[in-house]
């Protein structure tokens, strides 16, 4: 299970959309601290990347939970 916001099973890798969409998700949780630019460049290059070549999709949405996160406990 994640250790990092969100703490949802539904972020994990293994979810990959559920019934009719099954299939049409993926999820790279970053369950550790101190990641580096070359953390975040292996995922696009070995998993983002070689998905949309493949899949060729109409669009794609990418949500940086850390910034949402970070945006909700500065609020508090």
């Amino acid at each position: 299970m994640s250790t990092f916001w969100p703490i949802m099973e539904e972020a994990e890798y293994y979810r990959i959309g559920r019934s009719a969409g099954k299939g049409f998700s993926v999820n790279t949780p970053l369950n550790q601290v101190d990641l580096r630019d070359v953390d975040y460049l292996a995922i696009f290059w070995h998993v983002v990347l070689p998905i949309a070549t493949e899949y060729k999709p109409d669009l794609v949405l990418l949500t940086p939970v850390s910034t949402l996160q970070w945006a909700v406990l500065r609020d508090m």
